[in-house]
């Protein structure tokens, strides 16, 4: 009996994202990378492995040694600073906190259209 070749019915690049979306799965990627690195692999072919930059290999490897293990987690990144003032924001999370339909939409996800219809009424 031969055995039946595996097949994965979603497309790769949807399981990457799910991956990268993962904290816990891309702090053990970067640790085994580190690990990889301590065992006498070299930059460039974990660049190559892994599908990143070689600045990012050598960027795990020295948060690692300055930090450890907390030196491999994602940091917060910067982003536009918000263009709402505190109590808009607070108003924007109290109307997204429960379901639209308690607002009187049809719909189980908000939308931006729906969104801004709840924050006018």
């Amino acid at each position: 009996m031969s055995k039946q070749k595996l097949r994965v019915h979603t497309d790769q690049s949807i399981i990457k994202s799910q991956l990268r979306k993962d904290e816990k799965f891309s702090q053990g990627v970067r640790l085994y990378a580190v690990y990889q690195i301590a065992k006498g692999r070299s930059a460039g072919e974990l660049e190559e492995l892994y599908n990143v930059s070689h600045k990012s290999v050598c960027n795990w490897v020295h948060r690692y040694n300055s930090e450890g293990l907390q030196g491999l987690t994602d940091r917060p990144r910067g982003g536009r600073p918000s263009r709402l003032n505190q109590g808009q924001q607070d108003v924007l999370r109290q109307a997204v906190s429960g379901s639209p339909e308690k607002q009187g939409c049809t719909s189980a996800t908000w939308t931006d259209a729906m969104l801004i219809l709840a924050l006018l009424i």
